[in-house]
């Protein structure tokens, strides 16, 4: 993947040829947004803990491409992890999105840190609202392949 060490240099990345190994994705990065979708009024990305390099990609009309990189954000976990009702707000305004970009990236982002919660019911109440999350998902995938 594309790993920050030192001073930052942009990352070599193919933007237009899927199966290179140069692609975004295939380096493991992900796509957040796609801000030419008219239906994409509202930005609400989540991501998990980590350092990351963010990519502002542009293409014409005729299919030129270029890109800006910037290192960052580092997401760091809050101390003592996030609260039951917390990630169950994150998890439902995710759902209601009805976007799967949205949705699994606040499933990533809860992966990543802890539920902090004495009580085991609603532990288990964050672990089903993930699995309904996750289903989601895999349905809004499903439905648009």
């Amino acid at each position: 993947g594309i790993v920050l060490d030192g001073q930052f240099q942009n990352p070599v990345v193919d933007w237009t040829n899927v199966s290179s190994p140069l692609y975004w994705s295939r380096q493991g990065g992900s796509f957040l947004k796609n801000v030419s979708d008219p239906n994409a009024a509202q930005w609400d990305v989540s991501v998990g803990v980590g350092a990351y390099v963010m990519a502002a990609v542009a293409r014409d009309r005729f299919g030129a491409v270029t890109a800006a990189y910037t290192p960052g954000p580092l997401v760091e976990a809050p101390p003592g992890g996030v609260s039951p009702e917390l990630a169950a707000n994150l998890l439902d305004t995710a759902l209601s999105s009805g976007d799967e970009t949205v949705i699994l990236g606040a499933l990533g982002s809860l992966t990543s840190v802890p539920v902090a919660s004495a009580d085991a019911a609603q532990a288990e109440a964050v672990t089903t609202k993930k699995l309904e999350a996750l289903d989601a998902a895999a349905g809004v995938v499903g439905a648009s392949s």
